[in-house]
Order: C-alpha cells, then structure tokens, then sequence
C-alpha cells in the first residue's frame, strides 16, 4: 500500500482466506516482513488499531463496529478508511430494458448469497414495470442453484454462520407477519451439507415501519416496491442512513446521470451493479453511513502517503521578510496583496503606492547578497 508494511486482520469468520492472500504475495516475491497475518477476533483487533506502530486503519464491517474503530483512531489521532455496510437500491425506469434489469439486479442481490458489501437489498421502480420487474426477479430467484461452493455448478452458497441466517430469518418473518408479501425464497437444508443456506427471497408490500427497509439484510432477500415517478424513485432511495452504492437502470444515458448526481451515494452504475468490486483502478466506498474515504483507485493510495514539504535556499544574502521590519517593508507587502487581486482597482492602486516600497525592499535585498558575496 503506497510502501508501506501492512498487517492483515482476516474476519474470524473468513481466517483461511487470510492465510491464502498472504501466501499469494509470498509466492509473487513480496520481501519479507511487509506483510503480517493477525488472525483472531475483536480482542485482536483492538489491539492493531491501538497500536502505537499503526499509522492507519483500513477497516471493512459493520457500521456499528466502525464507528468504534474510528473513534479509536480519532483518539489516537490516526488515519482511518472505513468500508461499512450498505443498504444499495436499483433503480428501474419506465424505459429501462426490463429482462436485462432483472437479469443483473437478480445477480447483484443473490451474488455470494447476498453478502457483498454493496448487495442489491432495496429495488424501486416506476409503477407501469412493476409486475414484469416482479414477475422476472422472481423466475431469477427460483432458478438458482444452491450448494456447495466448491461445486462449480452452485450459484449460491452457504451464509458464513448461522446466526447471520438466523437474522436474515428474522427480519423476513417480521416483514411477513406486518403485512408483506414473501413471494419465493427461504431457510433451507440441503442433503449431505451442513452450511446455513437460504434460498434468494423477494418481497413486496414492504414499509418504512419494518426493520427490514432500515437495516441491512445479510443475507439473498430483495425487497420490490413501486413510486409514481422518477423524483419519487430519488426521494425513496435517498431515504436511508446507508449510502454505499445504488444502481439506475434505463435507456436513457442522460437521464441516468441527472439522477445519479441526485443520489446520495458514494458510487452510482448504470445497467449494471457491482460493477466496480473487481476493478482495482476504480475507487470503492460510500458517503453517510456506509463509511469514510475510499478503497481502490489512486485516491486510495494517496490516503497511504503522507505528504512531505522540502524546500531550498541558496545559503547566502537574506529573505526580505526577515528582520528587521520597517515601514518600507510593510508598505511592500501590502502592494504585493494588492497586485494579487482580481480587481484591476486594487492592482493599479497597488502600483500606484507600492511602487517605491518596493524597490526599497528589493535593493535591501540586493545589497545583503553583495555582502554575503
């Protein structure tokens, strides 16, 4: 990262895959020693972000989890980018190429069980689509394959612990039980494998009263509702603590990006999602909730520099700013503030009383470059 050593922390949850960078950049010839592996839980954690070596902090997880990280960092008056969670919507317009929309916003909800930083978890459309969007998510939902991640023909895997499909579970039955419409999808077991799968679900007749619209859903559940235009579709969407990502799907390039600039959001695709997860020169991160600076990208590495002033003198004569002061040189500093504005007044006036200051300082200057000559 811009040269510096870097100590990974893996989730708990994920702490092979951890393992496995490191041999990576091992293998790829990286000298020994940039590169450190701390595997553990939050414990371990803490002590990394309140390490005094540790200049910065990148961290990817929960809001709740990052607001204590960059509190930690604010006290120790450290650097920190903070990739936190999402709660993205698609946007669908009249105009938009509904099998295409369906087809990519059905991968970006259910891709790695729902599990992506920027997972699709909120769809609104204009009304006139909204049964063939429905309809579509739908047969996309049902068709899907679940099993074994090492089987190259599943499409959907296993959540990383139960109690993350336990809260999927839960969130779900209280949206159904306050009145919304689960129409596929569920907690299911599947013979011979013990991981904790659910299978992608799609509800609608949702409302901002349920937990369901406010909190991320860690898990394949898409939520479908319907505006009566596309001001109502930019109000919905921005309604959210979160502001990650967000899609706009349409034909009409310029319409798309008038209402991505409305979105209150860190990154904006249109007819696609997700799109920028796998392009390391594209920046990644979110506004609001959802985080602090960005991942990836140039702007990523200049958040790893720290800036450095060096500057040069000859070693002879001496700055006219230096003492001794004196009214010829404060009515030369003021001339030179005057000649830097942008009104033509404040210039001519500047010439017009500076003019003698000035070359008074400037033969004080001359004469102490002699003199050191």
């Amino acid at each position: 990262m811009a040269g510096n050593g870097v100590v990974l922390k893996p989730s708990p949850h994920a702490a092979l895959s951890g393992a496995r960078i490191a041999r990576v950049f091992a293998r790829a010839g990286l000298p020994e020693g940039l590169l450190g592996v701390a595997q553990g839980h939050t414990d371990v954690g803490t002590a990394l972000v309140s390490a005094r070596q540790v200049a910065q902090v990148r961290f990817t997880g929960s809001t709740r989890a990052g607001r204590q990280v960059g509190e930690a960092c604010a006290r120790g008056l450290k650097r920190s980018v903070l990739e936190l969670g999402g709660k993205d919507a698609a946007l669908v317009l009249a105009d938009a190429n509904l099998a295409r929309a369906s087809a990519g916003i059905a991968w970006a909800a259910f891709a790695n069980a729902g599990q992506c930083g920027a997972s699709v978890q909120r769809v609104l459309c204009d009304e006139p689509v909204l049964d063939e969007l429905l309809a579509g998510l739908v047969r996309a939902a049902r068709v899907r394959r679940l099993g074994d991640p090492l089987d190259p023909a599943t499409e959907i895997g296993p959540l990383v612990t139960r109690d993350r499909a336990d809260r999927v579970q839960q969130l779900v039955e209280e949206a159904v039980v306050s009145g919304a419409t689960l129409h596929c999808g569920g907690r299911v077991s599947l013979p011979g494998l013990s991981g904790a799968f659910y299978a992608p679900a799609v509800l609608t007749g949702v409302t901002s009263a349920m937990r369901i619209t406010r909190e991320e859903v860690p898990g394949p559940v898409v939520l479908l509702e319907a505006a009566a235009d596309e001001d109502e579709l930019v109000v919905r969407a921005n309604d959210s603590d979160a502001g990650l990502g967000a899609s706009v799907w349409t034909s009409d390039r310029f319409k798309g990006e008038r209402i991505a600039r409305e979105l209150r959001v860190g990154m904006v695709w249109m007819n696609d999602h997700l799109v920028a997860r796998s392009a390391p020169q594209v920046p990644w991160g979110g506004v609001r909730g959802s985080g602090i600076g960005r991942a990836r990208g140039a702007v990523a590495l200049r958040e790893c520099a720290e800036p450095k002033v060096v500057t040069w003198d000859p070693p002879m004569g001496t700055n006219a700013w230096w003492f001794p002061y004196d009214v010829a040189l404060a009515r030369a500093a003021h001339a030179v503030a005057g000649l830097r504005s942008a009104r033509d007044a404040d210039r001519e006036r500047a010439l017009r009383e500076g003019t003698i200051p000035l070359a008074q300082t400037t033969r004080r200057w001359l004469r102490s470059l002699r003199r050191a000559g």
